[in-house]
C-alpha cells in the first residue's frame, strides 16, 4: 500500500509530506511504528491501516490491534472501513483520511493537538 502521509507539526508550522510504502500501515508509539504518536494514551502497536477489495475497489480498513480507545468519528470503535473525511482520533493526534493523489492508495493528514479537545 502506498501511502502519503501530510504531518502538520504544530498550528503555524509548515507542514511536511512523506510517501510511506507498507503492507500495512501500523499507528502506534513504538519506535517499529511506521507513523510513531508519542503520547502515554497511546498504546505501543495501537491500530492498523490495510488496504482490502470491495464491490466498489480496494478500500482502507482500520483495526484496533490494542485495548486502549480507537476513536473514529467521535464514536469509539474497534475497526472500521475509512472514508475521505473520517477522523481518526488517537490520544493528542488526529489523523483525516485525505483525497489521494493519482499513485496513492491512501492519504493521511495528521495533527498533534495540544488541548484535550481541540
Amino acid at each position: 500500500m502506498r501511502v502519503l502521509l501530510h504531518t502538520i507539526a504544530q498550528t503555524g508550522a509548515p507542514a511536511t509530506e512523506s510517501t510511506l510504502e507498507v503492507a500495512a500501515l501500523r499507528l502506534g508509539r513504538g519506535t517499529d511504528q511506521d507513523v510513531l504518536l508519542a503520547d502515554l494514551r497511546v498504546a505501543l502497536a495501537h491500530a492498523e491501516i490495510v488496504a482490502r477489495k470491495s464491490l466498489l475497489g480496494a478500500v482502507a480498513h482500520i483495526e484496533s490491534k490494542a485495548r486502549l480507545p480507537l476513536w473514529i468519528n467521535g464514536r469509539q470503535r474497534s475497526g472500521d472501513d475509512l472514508r475521505v473525511g473520517d477522523v481518526i482520533e488517537l490520544g493528542r493526534y488526529r489523523l483525516t483520511v485525505m483525497k489521494a493523489r493519482a499513485g496513492f492508495d491512501l492519504a493521511l493528514q495528521l495533527e498533534e493537538r495540544f488541548a484535550a479537545h481541540d
